[in-house]
């Protein structure tokens, strides 16, 4: 079903209708009425003392969005002094035509002389199902004709009011996804959030007003705008007022963008966005060789040179085989080093940071070993750029950067500060090596996500969770990579990494302050880890979906985003937990990553330490809504658990009869490829129609870390006895179908009854 729906929604989201027209009633030169329209939007424009919004009709559903006994005021005024409230009665309308685009600019200005705003007022179509708005406001008092003691004294309200207006007759109160700050909310800020770039002329996700019970809504897609263009609530982002200081001569952008109907839930607009996003963006770097090797590493470690466990004092060298060993037991191993080998060392003579590199272990030339030794490992050397050392005075930092990558044979440059490489940038490292990546100290700008095709993220607010990563679900081929360096506690951040499906850098010495992770943090990110690379072709997927849909009753959120409220009175708490009993629980999320044979859904429950004991609140039963094949199943790879596909409601669900027992969790859901038949002296595991291949064991130690004991060829079977390796706290172990690296099957043996 998914994929169909994605169909239809790049069919609509990439329909062209054409015939654009613009018509005035009763005529051009006194027009009382607009008519904008094409084959697929008819608006209706009524002029008066202010501009109305009579009719915004898709025609191609034929739902008319606006009451016509309740026009939409396209924008507010308030002058706040009464005097300056007269007008506007004089209005000039003139037609603009631009290319493929036909409309119309209105300019509303007061018959009172008094008051010296002008408003203006563009709209027009194209071929496209979407209307262009452009409104701005000139304040235009002249000393010679206005008292400027009325004109200056008031601060002007200006804001946008007519998405309140757009609203079906008979549809019930719309459910919306509004900015606050730099994160984008579900109808209120208690839901999960969404975020993707920081900067503040960064594209951000539009307003979307949708009618579930009509299957429909509106969009608005701001480019441009003066207004502080962040909301304390859904209502007020649908119709809202500020503070507009405006001095004669002043010229203020209310908005500038498009608005658009829609067909379906908000995925529809959350497909046209991305699509809109992608088509702004030269997506070349993002194909090259050494980035879609780069797209694989999951875990990595923010080094220090000097740092101890990485670094023998004794001797003088790196202790490169030991650091990574460590990283293996303790972290589930590290895919890349990030190598910081300056601050806060850099100052203290007159060295900079590329003459510092003479005295590491062995000089330049050690540092080269360094990097071959790695990657004969599969781990990846980045280098560190701080584009704020000045000290050396060199002409050309960027150069110096180049130069010590070509001696080295470094695979990345980390960005310290400078959060976004250009084309210049890039051109420069192509001549040395087109495959070397450039990291981002946090997230770079829309600018330069051409060129940083990875970013390393420690902003603890952006990594709350839930809190939906766009980065990844908009442009999934950048390389995204959580970290933590002051907090104590780092388990948010894990827990965004595995609920976002995103890279993790480990981070313990930050510049000389040790900061530990905990155990429990440890084994978090060994489990994440090996399920990454087992799943890898999950995480590599470039069409993951954001937020789908679960079962709410009750208190319903529009597209049904998270399950909310389910009615139920079990009668018993025995295992396994009854099909027809259903919990009441709230705050599950889930996310969906898939590909043509697999797909990942990973889970994040809101409320797990909140589940009360009295009240069957825990997450168990019926989880999510799922579209699956009918020889596909489901395993809880996480916990390494049994999950079903129950039928009810004429629709699938993923199913579990045992408790979730941690607030993450992941899925998986792919054909079922093998084979498992009890005999008496253990279980043989056999992949019938699969002739190539390894079949892997893997346990759970008393860390709850994975654990893998036995791989054998496909040709040969495997038994599985018991005792043979450790099982999970429920008795079960994990036996893999790997084919070329990629795990194919999955299947849980319950071993230990």
């Amino acid at each position: 079903m998914y994929r169909f729906l994605l169909f239809i929604i790049l069919c609509l989201v990439s329909s062209v209708y054409g015939n654009p027209k613009i018509t005035f009633l009763p005529n051009e030169s006194v027009p009382k009425e607009i008519v904008l329209e094409n084959d697929s939007l008819l608006v209706k424009v009524k002029l008066g003392r202010y501009v109305y919004f009579k009719s915004f009709k898709d025609k191609i559903s034929n739902i008319e969005f606006i009451d016509p006994e309740k026009p939409a005021p396209v924008v507010k005024l308030n002058s706040q002094w009464h005097l300056l409230q007269v007008g506007f009665n004089i209005w000039q309308v003139m037609q603009l035509n631009k290319g493929d685009k036909k409309g119309v600019q209105i300019e509303l200005r007061s018959d009172y002389l008094e008051n010296p705003y002008h408003l203006f007022i563009q709209l027009a179509l194209s071929d496209l199902q979407e209307l262009d708005l452009d409104i701005w406001i000139e304040h235009r008092a002249d000393p010679e004709l206005h008292d400027m003691r009325y004109t200056t004294r008031p601060v002007l309200l200006t804001g946008l009011s007519f998405l309140k207006y757009l609203r079906p007759k008979h549809s019930e109160d719309p459910y919306v996804i509004f900015k606050n700050g730099l994160t984008h909310f579900h109808n209120d800020l208690d839901d999960v959030g969404m975020f993707f770039l920081r900067q503040a002329d960064a594209p951000t996700f539009p307003t979307v007003v949708s009618y579930p019970g009509l299957n429909a809504g509106i969009l608005l897609n701001k480019l441009e705008t003066n207004l502080n263009w962040s909301f304390a609530s859904a209502q007020e982002a649908l119709s809202f007022m500020q503070a507009t200081p405006l001095s004669p001569g002043d010229s203020f952008k209310i908005f500038k963008g498009t608005m658009r109907p829609f067909q379906g839930n908000w995925h529809t607009a959350f497909y046209w966005w991305k699509n809109w996003i992608r088509d702004q963006l030269n997506l070349e770097n993002y194909y090259r060789p050494g980035h879609q090797e780069y797209r694989k590493k999951v875990v990595g470690n923010f080094t220090m040179a000097f740092d101890h466990e990485f670094y023998d004092p004794v001797n003088n060298q790196y202790r490169l085989i030991d650091f990574l060993a460590r990283g293996k037991r303790e972290f589930g191993g590290y895919d890349f080093i990030l190598f910081w080998h300056g601050y806060p060392r850099l100052g203290v003579d007159p060295r900079d940071e590329w003459a510092m590199y003479d005295g590491l272990p062995g000089g330049v030339e050690g540092l080269k070993k360094l990097v071959e030794d790695a990657n004969k490992e599969n781990v990846w050397i980045f280098l560190s750029y701080n584009p704020w050392d000045v000290i050396g005075n060199r002409g050309d930092l960027n150069m110096a950067q180049a130069d010590i990558m070509a001696k080295t044979g470094a695979n990345g440059t980390y960005l310290d500060i400078m959060r976004g490489a250009t084309g210049e940038f890039r051109k420069i490292f192509d001549e040395i090596n087109p495959d070397i990546v450039f990291s981002s100290e946090n997230r770079p700008p829309f600018e330069g996500l051409p060129y940083s095709t990875g970013s390393q993220e420690d902003h603890e607010y952006i990594m709350e969770t839930p809190r939906i990563d766009l980065m990844k679900f908009v442009l999934p081929e950048h390389c995204v990579s959580n970290t933590e360096r002051m907090a104590r506690d780092r388990t948010k951040q894990i827990r965004n990494s595995i609920f976002n499906l995103v890279g993790f850098t480990v981070w313990e010495d930050i510049f000389g302050e040790i900061n530990r992770y905990s155990w429990d943090e440890r084994i978090m990110i060994t489990r994440y880890n090996k399920m990454a690379h087992d799943h890898m072709d999950a995480y590599l997927s470039l069409d993951p979906v954001p937020l789908i849909p679960t079962r709410p009753i009750g208190k319903s959120l529009g597209d049904n985003i998270f399950l909310n409220a389910w009615q139920a009175n079990p009668k018993t708490y025995d295992h396994p937990y009854p099909p027809d009993a259903e919990p009441e629980f709230s705050g599950l999320y889930v996310n969906m990553f898939r590909t043509k044979e697999k797909i990942l859904y990973s889970l994040f429950h809101e409320e797990h330490y909140n589940v009360d004991r009295f009240h069957d609140n825990r997450i168990i039963g019926r989880l999510f809504e799922v579209d699956l094949p009918e020889n596909w199943h489901l395993v809880n790879i996480w916990d390494g658990l049994p999950a079903q596909i129950m039928k009810k409601d004429n629709k699938k669900w993923a199913y579990t009869a045992i408790e979730l027992p941690d607030p993450t969790c992941v899925f998986v859901a792919m054909p079922e490829l093998l084979s498992v038949k009890k005999q008496v002296d253990g279980w043989k595991i056999s992949a019938p129609s699969q002739p190539d291949g390894q079949l892997q064991l893997v346990g759970m130690d008393t860390e709850r870390r994975p654990i893998h004991d036995l791989i054998t060829p496909v040709s040969e079977g495997l038994l599985v006895k018991p005792g043979q390796v450790e099982a999970n706290v429920n008795g079960y172990v994990m036996v893999q179908l790997i084919v070329e690296g990629v795990t194919k099957d999955v299947q849980v043996i319950r071993i230990d009854p």
